[in-house]
């Protein structure tokens, strides 16, 4: 296990928050049932239970875990590796198969700002191909650029306004990414929206 970031503790994102992007993700949906929704937490009982009553269908895809496994581990380090051929393709292997337009919905929380390019724009290439347009994707993005690591986080609905979060124990580098970026970084969707929050968390709603 790697060592605790200094401060850690404060660091906002950690322990229960509420989510004005998460509130306008399900509210946009309201008026609809039988929805597909991607969750890339990978696993969590608490949002499976949650998407299902609000009458949609979920898929767990565990794209953190398939981040650790292929380049958390041996070469020169863990954005180094992200370059590594063979470990790209063996990513591509594990996350994200899914045939275009699968998904009205994609609850991707904060996984992008462990990726560094090019791995980040084929993951965001990815979303784009398996979003049907005009469905949503959700994004949260650390607003701190003096943070350069952040436990990694598992996300769990408790309402419609709430997640709770778990650390999976181990620390990740972190790539800040300003606004403009991140609008680049969407360029090639249709609308992109930034929520305003009480502490470091950027939280973006993005439409297909």
């Amino acid at each position: 296990m790697s060592a605790p970031v200094p401060g850690s503790a404060d660091i906002p994102g950690a322990g229960r928050r509420s989510s004005n992007a998460l509130d306008q993700f399900f509210h946009a949906l309201r008026d609809r049932s039988g929805l597909r929704i991607l969750d890339l937490t990978g696993g969590s009982q608490a949002n499976i239970q949650y998407i299902a009553e609000q009458g949609h269908k979920s898929t767990q895809d565990g794209l953190p875990r398939a981040l650790d496994d292929c380049f958390a581990h041996g070469g020169a380090g863990y954005f180094d590796n992200q370059s590594d051929p063979e470990r790209l393709n063996r990513f591509g292997s594990m996350t994200l198969d899914h045939e275009p337009g699968t998904f009205q919905g994609v609850l991707a929380w904060d996984v992008l700002q462990f990726m560094a390019p090019p791995l980040l724009e084929e993951v965001v290439v990815q979303l784009h191909r398996i979003t049907e347009p005009g469905g949503l994707l959700l994004f949260y993005f650390h607003a701190d650029e003096r943070i350069t690591e952040l436990p990694a986080l598992n996300y769990h609905i408790v309402d419609r306004r709430t997640v709770s979060t778990t650390a999976q124990g181990r620390v990740r580098p972190i790539r800040f990414l300003t606004n403009r970026a991140i609008e680049q970084l969407f360029a090639g969707f249709t609308a992109i929206k930034f929520f305003v929050t009480r502490d470091h968390l950027r939280e973006v709603i993005v439409r297909r």
